[in-house]
């Protein structure tokens, strides 16, 4: 009888382990999986941290003058790039995000707008050029962005 009570008091305390075991194992699988929302969490928070500091730097390398830092730009354009590939999923439901890669498409559009006018000017002179910028876009806006009047001479 000493012996089958032992048995069942062994058999007992091995059960509470083992509901112990599957306890603490389910836990830890619980906490694994939040470290792994967690740690993504960080890295897109950083991506996104880097996405608008880049743009922001972009906005102020085409602001310089008398022309934009076209070697910065271009290094910051890669990098947006690559850091919008990442909220490609979010940039048609989230407006900011929208918003992001449509000023990046806007400072590009600007970019190429800027290199192509200064071509033109060293290529062919400030007048010809203007000229050039008329005929594409009406000359609704050339003179207005290069500041100048028709009758200056380069």
């Amino acid at each position: 009888a000493s012996l089958e009570k032992r048995i069942r008091l062994v058999q007992a305390k091995a059960s509470q382990s083992e509901r112990a075991v599957l306890e603490i194992t389910k836990e830890m699988k619980r906490l694994d999986c939040a470290k792994r929302h967690l740690q993504r969490t960080i890295t897109t928070l950083k991506r996104l941290h880097m996405l608008v500091h880049a743009v922001e730097r972009l906005r102020l390398a085409c602001l310089l003058k008398p022309f934009p830092d076209y070697e910065s730009a271009s290094h910051l354009i890669d990098a947006t790039r690559l850091l919008l590939k990442h909220f490609e999923a979010y940039t048609h439901r989230i407006e900011p995000m929208r918003l992001m890669g449509q000023k990046v498409s806007d400072i590009q559009h600007e970019l190429r707008t800027s290199l192509r006018r200064g071509f033109r000017v060293v290529g062919f002179g400030l007048v010809k050029a203007l000229e050039m910028e008329e005929m594409e876009d009406g000359g609704s806006s050339t003179r207005k962005k290069l500041n100048t009047t028709p009758a200056v001479t380069s």
